[in-house]
């Protein structure tokens, strides 16, 4: 079984190493150290390329401008 390579006297080797044996941990590192500089980079390119964003989806139901009329026949008969 060969050594195990350590991290700091060959990076390269054990990040290919790390990627083979532990390839969750691998990645999700991977994908972590990525994602500061995706929050910054994503929105400028979606820019650039012509991607407008989407209104905002309503919070509240509009309410007609007139009077409120009381409706009449669906009442239960109270007898």
């Amino acid at each position: 079984m060969a050594p195990v390579p350590q991290f700091f006297q060959n990076p390269i080797r054990y990040l290919r190493y790390a990627s083979h044996q532990f390839p969750a941990l691998y990645w999700s590192v991977v994908i972590g150290g990525v994602s500061p500089f995706i929050l910054v980079g994503v929105p400028y390119i979606r820019k650039k390329l012509g991607y407008e964003n989407s209104p905002q989806v309503p919070l509240t139901y509009p309410l007609p401008n007139r009077p409120r009329v009381p409706l009449t026949g669906y009442d239960d008969d109270e007898e």
